[in-house]
């Protein structure tokens, strides 16, 4: 079982989750919860960007679902780009369909992962726990 590495990111890792079904949401808002994470919940995309900029703890990583109505999740973390350009949080981007609204992100990386739906609790947590390390691990590299 993967476990975060100090580094960057604080110990009660700030999360922006968003996904348009409740029931989905509420169940992967409680699992995050349960290890650990400070979880901030939002219904769409421009849900998550007021969150995002009203939020008092800086969120080190969005959990986003890709199709959503009002604003979807790739064009919620452009404009979040555009708005916030020093703050740089993970993201994890959730969908149960491989489309193109994710061609600007072809080269995901470690600040930039999927995950498809459905997934469990436990994948979530790992993919979580394998972006965490990996990022710790490339910003030990550079500062070296």
């Amino acid at each position: 079982k993967a476990e975060p590495v100090a580094g960057r990111f604080s110990k009660n890792l700030s999360v922006l989750l968003c996904e348009d079904q409740p029931d989905l949401r509420e169940v992967t808002a409680s699992a995050l919860r349960k290890h650990g994470m400070t979880v901030i919940e939002a219904s769409d995309g421009r849900e998550g960007l007021k969150a995002f900029g009203e939020s008092q703890k800086s969120i080190e990583l969005i959990i986003t679902d890709v199709i959503m109505p009002n604003l979807g999740g790739p064009e919620m973390v452009k404009e979040l780009g555009r708005r916030h350009p020093s703050r740089r949080p993970l993201v994890l981007f959730l969908s149960g369909y491989a489309d193109n609204r994710l061609a600007g992100y072809q080269a995901l990386d470690e600040d930039v992962q999927f995950l498809e739906k459905p997934y469990t609790q436990s994948m979530l947590i790992e993919k979580i726990h394998a972006m965490l390390n990996h990022a710790n691990a490339t910003q030990k590299g550079q500062a070296a």
